[in-house]
């Protein structure tokens, strides 16, 4: 199949694209300098469609010599709409760019970029397998995965009494006719995603990048099975009923988000930390939605109360109690990403050393404790904000809610409040060296 598109474009004649045609309104994000990731066209094949990308369609391809010693690799192709103006492709390219600063490989790895003609392309490397949210669904059974779809509840999180009842009187009734229980992944293979997970996320922090948007849709799975940190931009129109607009603000991932980044828009490595928890959460559930059956302000007011996901069903001790440290209210009593890599390294396979940042010549952590992770061992942990020195005021509690670690009263309040310019704030909680990754273009609602 052959792809063919004509479009004029604004470019100075050096090749820089720029968006507008007086110089004296001209700033960073309103200009694209070709550099060495520019590829020539006539080096990409576009073969057949992916899916619908957040500035665009994304097609599988060929590439020719994006990858040393490889005369041709097989490749994701990004496109911008034919549509757009000058300033999104503009921000499409430099939303891209970010990635050039990327080596890790657990972060899928920007390939090139197309700046010159149309349409306006950029390369990344390809994962046969999709997106994590997408995976994990592929391994419920058939009947399952179609009742699911249809929005009925098989496990997972109940909020209260009652929900658990009715919850589990369907579970029963579905095991007792279908002869069908949904199993989650190996404990071996839950482990190994989460580690890759963290090794990703680990290598972001310790570049001073904050992701702000962690979950299944936001990871993706490669041929191999090793699952990386996605391009930070596919996946926002393809789940748009993940986010959520509050108060007339941007789109929010509100069942991912920390209470300190609901309440005041506060967005650092430890509120990524809390989003990792819940992707563990949906590893252990072959991605059911969080919080099934809440509205999203619903969701939005239980978290800032204290409110946690309940153990999902047949998930391993080990693991649950690692998504609960990942829960703490206090941001700070959360575990870092290397923690949570050394604390579960024994248990990844051999492959991981060589390839991980955790034990790269780059990764050069101080001396520290290894997490215990022994439920036995975990009272020693506080879960309780009060017993720390910094957490949220927040509302009475919701009535019929269990309330795992809630808040205590006269807490310290973070930074406010939500920027109206972007689809959700990053504030950094005071650390102004830690820089955001640039947020998909955000959809209507």
């Amino acid at each position: 199949m052959l792809y063919v598109f004509h479009r004029k474009s604004n470019r100075l004649g050096n090749g820089v694209l720029y968006a507008s045609v007086n110089p004296e309104y001209f700033s960073a994000a309103d200009v694209y300098v070709p550099d060495e990731w520019e590829v020539a066209r006539d080096k990409i094949t576009m073969n057949r469609e992916l899916g619908q990308g957040s500035f665009g369609m994304v097609y599988e391809g060929v590439a020719k010599g994006v990858v040393k010693d490889e005369p041709e690799t097989r490749v994701a192709i990004k496109t911008v709409n034919e549509a757009a103006s000058m300033r999104e492709r503009i921000e499409f390219l430099n939303e891209a760019s970010v990635m050039k600063e990327f080596n890790c490989h657990h972060v899928v790895r920007l390939l090139g970029v197309v700046s010159q003609g149309q349409p306006t392309l950029v390369i990344m490397e390809l994962m046969t397998r999709g997106d994590l949210k997408s995976y994990l669904r592929s391994m419920r059974p058939e009947v399952e995965a179609h009742r699911v779809g249809a929005g009925e509840v098989t496990h997972g999180t109940c909020h209260s009494k009652r929900a658990f009842q009715r919850s589990k009187r369907r579970r029963v009734a579905k095991k007792t006719e279908n002869n069908v229980v949904l199993i989650p992944p190996s404990l071996s293979k839950m482990i190994q995603m989460a580690g890759e997970i963290a090794d990703g996320m680990a290598y972001l922090n310790a570049n001073k990048f904050v992701h702000r948007d962690l979950a299944a849709r936001n990871c993706m799975v490669a041929e191999d099975f090793t699952v990386k940190i996605g391009d930070f931009g596919m996946t926002r129109d393809i789940y748009e009923t993940d986010y959520y607009r509050k108060g007339g603000k941007g789109l929010l991932p509100v069942r991912w988000m920390s209470p300190e980044s609901l309440k005041d828009g506060v967005f650092t490595t430890h509120s990524d930390v809390w989003s990792f928890g819940v992707v563990l959460w949906e590893i252990a559930t072959l991605a059911e939605q969080p919080y099934q059956g809440f509205s999203n302000e619903q969701v939005l007011r239980f978290v800032m109360e204290g409110g946690l996901l309940d153990k999902p069903d047949n998930c391993p001790d080990i693991m649950f109690e690692l998504m609960r440290m990942c829960w703490q209210y206090n941001p700070k009593m959360r575990p870092s990403f290397l923690e949570i890599i050394g604390s579960i390294k024994d248990e990844m396979e051999p492959g991981f050393q060589e390839v991980s940042f955790y034990y790269s010549d780059e990764n050069k952590p101080p001396d520290m404790e290894e997490l215990d992770l022994e439920p036995e061992n975990m009272e020693s942990i506080p879960l309780d904000p009060s017993a720390s020195s910094l957490s949220l005021p927040l509302p009475d509690r919701l009535s019929g809610h269990r309330m795992e670690n809630g808040p205590g009263p006269g807490m310290l309040v973070l930074r406010a409040s939500f920027d109206d310019r972007q689809p959700y704030a990053h504030m950094n909680g005071g650390r102004k060296n830690e820089r955001p990754l640039p947020l998909p273009q955000s959809s209507t609602c």
